[in-house]
Parts: C-alpha cells; sequence; structure tokens
C-alpha cells in the first residue's frame, strides 16, 4: 500500500473521470505522474480521500540535477510526518539506508543496490522508465518550515519501482530518415537514463 501512496503523494497531476468534455478518464498534468496516480487507483487506493486526509504541508519539486521530487504530509495517525519521494532509482538509493522487505524495515546492503540497479538497467534497454519510491519518517523535532531538501531527503527507506513502456514515439524514424536526408547532424538530449 505504501508503494503506491508514495507514487500517488508526490505526484501533482489530477486523474478525472469521463465528463462532457472528456469521453474517457483524462489527465491534468504531467502524464507520468498521471500513470502513478492510475496505478494507485488500480491497487485500491482512494487516492482522492486521501489527497483530502493527508494534505501536503511542503514540497520540494523535481530538479534535473537530483533527479528526485517529494512531498512531506502527515500519515498514518496524523501525528506522524512522512516525506514521500519519487525519482530515478539510482538517486533514490544514494539516499537510501534502509529497505522495506516484506513488511519490516532493514538496513539497506550493497547487494540489494547493485540487484535493484541492475534491474533498472535491464528494463531501461527494454524501453521502460522506470521510477524508484522511497519514503522517510521525520522526527518530531525536525521543523518543516526550516527543513531543506538535502535534509529531507535523506535517510531514506527504499520501497520499490515501477516501469512504464516508453517506447520511441511513432514520428521519430521519419524525422530521423528527414534530418539524415538533409545532412543533419542528429544529437539526442535526455534527462532519462541512458541506454
Amino acid at each position: 500500500e505504501l508503494l503506491f501512496i508514495t507514487g500517488s503523494f508526490a505526484s501533482n497531476a489530477k486523474v478525472s473521470p469521463p465528463d462532457k468534455d472528456h469521453a474517457t478518464w483524462y489527465c491534468v498534468g504531467d502524464p507520468t505522474e498521471g500513470a502513478l496516480i492510475t496505478l494507485a487507483n488500480k491497487a485500491k487506493i482512494n487516492v482522492e480521500k486521501y489527497e483530502q486526509d493527508y494534505k501536503e504541508i511542503k514540497q520540494f519539486s523535481f530538479d534535473s540535477s537530483r533527479k528526485l521530487m517529494s512531498s512531506i504530509r502527515p500519515w498514518g495517525d496524523g501525528e506522524n510526518r512522512y516525506v514521500f519521494v519519487k525519482g530515478a532509482p539510482e538517486y533514490i538509493l544514494k539516499n537510501s539506508t534502509e529497505i522495506w522487505d516484506q513488511g519490516h524495515t532493514r538496513k539497506i546492503t550493497q547487494k540489494d543496490k547493485n540487484y535493484i540497479l541492475e534491474k533498472n538497467e535491464q528494463l531501461a534497454k527494454k524501453a521502460m522508465r522506470n521510477l524508484a519510491f522511497a519514503y522517510r519518517v521525520l522526527d518530531k523535532n525536525e521543523n518543516i518550515e526550516d527543513i531543506e531538501v538535502q535534509q529531507a531527503e535523506s535517510k531514506l527507506i527504499y520501497l520499490g519501482m515501477v516501469s512504464m513502456v516508453d517506447p520511441v514515439r511513432e514520428e521519430v524514424s521519419e524525422a530521423m530518415e528527414a534530418a539524415r536526408i538533409a545532412n543533419i547532424k542528429v544529437s539526442i538530449v535526455t534527462g532519462d537514463y541512458a541506454t
């Protein structure tokens, strides 16, 4: 449950049912975040209710240098405040000291990290886009107003990784061929995992 909730809480998109202007469910915002919210809904998480009950206190938006996004919210009985984090698996792992393992947390090992990074690479080579999720319970004495991103996104508990099909768009082949015929040198610049 916490995996799906983390993906939803660390997202800003909104997924809405069909209405007079839309024949099917639709996403307002980032499509990747919409996919994470849809995943949570499909896992029987009542995303709308959780959004109302556990309102965001502070957010650290995605940044291309740290490749993470996080949301601080109350969770559980409301007494605890959690940092819910999503991002590139290698960056989540770099900041993780523990791992969720079959209902409990334990210290994350280098063997764990190597296994996850290997899976990340295998999936990326199959045109899959991978995002990892983690969380952290804040100490009661941590002042949320003063907390900085490095502190919030440290000592994380790794939850898991989700993969989405991320194929090359259909029009890319035609555009690349047109560029080749015109003797245009093509450089691919992306923030995604390099394969």
